[in-house]
């Protein structure tokens, strides 16, 4: 992955920095925790993408989308608010020799969503607003048909629910140590799938 690094002046820029770039909060620079469990979960399970149609929102570099692709989903889609998350999963797919379609944009606002069989969110639940909106539209798409995978280091802010299953629980690394652990538990919820045949 292209990954930003203490190497690069990004690493060290403040709010007032990136402003003067003109750019927004690099979120597609790093590999969250959620993505990194979601990626490494779906490469030690292929089987659960394999010959699936596979979204991934909120894609940032695009980890869980790649890994994804290498397991042999036969169309993956990638989305993102920021265009410059698009531009990083192009580079990054095409480092790991896969095609992933990136789109620049909010999939909940997206009419053409539907078509998708799994339906990936990694790291997703930073913000109580946004968990609660992300959840009911992964209902909405799972009542639809999709199988959810989403993937919560612990933020707080997605509680779990009755109807997501827990599939399993892993450590990941966290590139951003803000709170002095390296590495976080994480959670990998699943909705339209037992654990144990999420785990097949």
């Amino acid at each position: 992955m292209h990954l930003i690094t203490e190497a690069c002046p990004l690493w060290r820029a403040s709010d007032q920095d990136l402003e003067k770039l003109g750019l927004d909060e690099p979120f597609w620079g790093f590999a969250w925790a959620g993505g990194q469990a979601l990626a490494r979960y779906l490469l030690d399970h292929p089987e659960l993408a394999k010959g699936r149609r596979v979204l991934d929102i909120g894609c940032g570099g695009g980890i869980e989308a790649i890994a994804a692709a290498l397991c042999g989903a036969i169309e993956v889609e990638a989305w993102d608010v920021d265009p410059l998350a698009i531009e990083a999963l192009r580079l990054n797919a095409a480092l790991n020799h896969t095609l992933v379609r990136g789109r620049h944009g909010d999939p909940m606002q997206a009419p053409d969503t539907t078509s998708a069989d799994l339906i990936l969110a990694g790291d997703m639940s930073y913000d109580a607003a946004i968990t609660n909106q992300i959840i009911d539209w992964l209902r909405a798409h799972h009542r639809s048909g999709a199988k959810i995978l989403l993937a919560d280091p612990k933020r707080g802010f997605f509680k779990g629910a009755n109807d997501f299953s827990i599939i399993a629980n892993l450590n990941a690394p966290s590139d951003v140590d803000v709170d002095g652990r390296y590495m976080r538990q994480t959670t990998i919820y699943g909705l339209g799938w037992t654990a144990t045949a999420a785990a097949r």
